[in-house]
């Protein structure tokens, strides 16, 4: 048995619980530090550091709470920098939490780790100001890892929250900028979601709820906007957005009850309207500013893919049964399309390439084909 506790003169207090082959390292400088660490069950690990810099204003009112209930659990918590906050609870066998947050001037950052189940893993990492990162996994074999980042000197930081409900679920969240929201919600079992965000003010949003579905948004500029919501098993979202003021929308569904439309109110769905939602792979990409993308499939099998390359660009493509294929490319400005597939084994492509193009494609029935292409006039 092995028993560690070290602790300065200048900590406010530690209080380490201790059973059978636990092992607890606390290290604590500066100012009114707090270090809680509970351990019950065998062989579980925590490490708590807290820091501070040289300067007399820096390394106060850190706090850390790791609890720790089950067999083999690890957590280490590393703080430094002023105001900083680290809460873990693991309850369950082998979860492993790690939260490394700001170094020297650091305010105001917050981190929370919830695990409930046995195998999970969590690792969140925050650079300089006013980041928030929460984590919460129930079930077993999950996975979530956040990485944010913002710049020093009170700026207003980023805020990523990630739950997980199942088994074998994976999501990773990277924010580098400021004002950034990341937020994952995954219920189901083996679902993946993958989250990257630099620049300032943009939002990013995952829900799935199902099993095996996969999300991967990737936004680069400014007041970025991008959603994906799935239902039910083996969908795929793939959303890429450059540039500013970008909107994108994915909804895969089959969801009795009520769900959000793209214009954010919710509207209410029948059992006869969406049967199944299975195996439908999304994908959008953005380059340019104030391109908006929607993106609806119900049923199964259905593919949609969307390019924008431009300003101010709108694109909806709804697809309602099995096996369709809808395309839309948009280079240019000021361009709109729909294409709306209602039945089975569609194919749909419209391409605009100019300026302030308009096209509507509508397929009713099975094995259709259509193809619209449009050109600016040449110039005489």
């Amino acid at each position: 048995m092995k028993k560690v506790l070290l602790t300065s003169v200048l900590s406010l207090g530690a209080v380490v619980a201790f059973a059978q082959s636990n092992e607890s390292d606390v290290y604590q400088s500066g100012t009114m530090n707090v270090a809680e660490v509970t351990q019950t069950g065998m062989d579980n690990e925590s490490d708590v550091d807290q820091f501070g810099a040289n300067t007399a204003i820096s390394g106060i009112n850190n706090e850390a709470y790791v609890n720790q209930t089950g067999d083999e659990n690890a957590s280490t918590v590393k703080q430094a920098g002023d105001y900083n906050d680290a809460f873990v609870d693991q309850e369950g066998d082998r979860n492993e939490a790690e939260i490394d947050q700001g170094v020297n001037f650091a305010e105001f950052n917050y981190a929370e780790t919830d695990q409930i189940g046995d195998d999970n893993s969590s690792y969140q990492k925050q650079r300089f100001d006013n980041n928030v990162a929460t984590i919460l996994q129930d079930g077993d074999r999950n996975t979530a890892i956040q990485d944010q980042n913002s710049a020093p000197n009170l700026a207003d930081g980023n805020t990523a929250d990630a739950t997980q409900l199942g088994d074998d679920n994976y999501s990773y969240q990277e924010q580098d900028g400021n004002r950034n929201f990341a937020d994952v919600l995954q219920s189901g079992d083996g679902n993946s979601a993958e989250q990257y965000q630099d620049g300032a003010d943009n939002t990013a949003l995952v829900d799935q709820i199902g099993d095996m579905n996969a999300a991967l948004q990737v936004q680069s500029g400014d007041r970025n906007w991008a959603r994906s919501a799935q239902r039910n098993s083996g969908n795929t979202s793939l959303q890429f957005q450059t540039g500013d003021d970008n909107f994108a929308f994915v909804i895969q569904a089959n969801q009795i009850g009520s769900a959000f439309g793209p214009s954010g109110k919710e509207y209410s769905s029948t059992p006869n309207v969406y049967t199944f939602s299975n195996n439908n792979v999304a994908e959008q990409y953005q380059d340019g500013s104030s391109n908006i993308a929607y993106g609806l499939q119900t049923g199964e099998d259905n593919y949609l893919w969307s390019d924008q390359d431009g300003m101010g660009n709108f694109a909806f493509l709804d697809q309602d049964g099995f096996d369709n294929i809808a395309l839309s490319q948009q280079i240019g400005d000021g361009n709109e399309l729909g294409i709306f597939q209602r039945g089975d084994g569609n194919w749909a492509g419209t391409g605009q390439y100019g300026t302030g193009h308009l096209s509507c494609t509508e397929q009713v029935g099975n094995g259709n084909y259509s193809l619209t292409l449009q050109y600016d006039a040449p110039t005489p």
